[in-house]
């Protein structure tokens, strides 16, 4: 579906399935779906829920880092 949107100038962005103990694997979701539709990824609301997952964020942000890096579209939003 990503595809598509992508033929439409769109984006992908995503409310991500897991923000806790699974929240890397679902930043690596959310950047695969961009990068294989060839589209700009966006992450709403990042966040590590729940204090046990908090020092996942170091991570979780190196992993958007990295992709950027990459040459990829990828961003993230977080509130206070």
């Amino acid at each position: 579906m990503a595809k598509v949107v992508g033929q439409y100038g769109g984006s992908y962005m995503s409310h991500m399935r897991n923000e806790s103990n699974q929240l890397l694997e679902a930043i690596r979701e959310t950047i695969h779906i961009g990068d294989a539709a060839g589209i700009p990824s966006h992450v709403f609301h990042l966040k590590a829920a729940g204090e046990e997952n908090w020092p996942l964020m170091k991570e979780a942000i190196a992993l958007i880092q990295n992709a950027r890096d990459r040459g990829l579209d990828v961003t993230a939003d977080i509130y206070p």
